[in-house]
């Protein structure tokens, strides 16, 4: 069974040494997915540092198969896009 290492990299990056035995490409990229989501819904302000965040995906000999990257918005944007938002949605 294949191995897969998973890096989160935040304000700190954070790598699997020992790696997890999964079916295939599918299922390392299945959980990737996952964890991304896991990540989000619990790391709270701690996981939304000042940096972009990425989780990736390598396979036993390091090749990097997957990732996925995100920025939080800047905050005069998103306040911007919000009343937007609200303001075609809600006439406010």
């Amino acid at each position: 069974m294949p191995q897969y290492h998973f890096g989160i990299q935040t304000d700190r990056r954070f790598v699997d040494e020992q790696g997890i035995d999964l079916a295939d490409h599918a299922a390392a990229r299945a959980m990737a997915i996952q964890t991304c989501g896991e990540l989000m819904r619990d790391g709270g302000a701690t996981f939304w540092g000042t940096r972009p965040w990425k989780v990736t995906v390598s396979d036993e000999v390091g090749l990097m198969l997957f990732y996925n990257r995100s920025r939080r918005p800047r905050s005069d944007a998103y306040e911007l896009a919000l009343a937007d938002y609200t303001a075609i949605n809600y006439g406010e």
